[in-house]
């Protein structure tokens, strides 16, 4: 049904008595096609799993937004935080973020992780 539908049943999936999963997006939504819809929910599945297996987090939103040619996604939470440097410079850990990364290079796409211990 597409990566809107997709991803309002991992929100549905995610939530929980402790941990709440919100979803916003734009009216207007441009059709990206199969392959960056899997890519795309991927990357939030990912995101998601990590704020909550890893932060701790009890409230995520993921923001999912089109704008003229580009798509705009953030995932955000109020887990603990962590070092992005140690994390991407350890070979045992980072791999789902060096994935995000990747993942998104083969389109054009870049990520940005605004994080912090605490």
């Amino acid at each position: 049904f597409g990566l809107l539908a997709a991803l309002e049943e991992l929100v549905a999936n995610a939530n929980s008595e402790l941990i709440s999963v919100h979803l916003e997006r734009s009216e207007t939504f441009i059709p990206t096609g199969p392959a960056l819809d899997v890519m795309l929910y991927r990357i939030v599945q990912e995101l998601v799993n990590n704020a909550i297996r890893h932060a701790g987090a009890t409230q995520i939103t993921i923001r999912f937004f089109a704008r003229e040619d580009e798509l705009r996604l953030a995932v955000e939470d109020n887990g603990r935080g962590f070092d992005i440097d140690e994390v991407l410079q350890s070979k045992q850990r980072g791999l789902g973020l060096r994935n995000i990364e990747s993942r998104l290079s083969v389109v054009n796409g870049h990520v940005t992780f605004d994080v912090a211990p605490g």
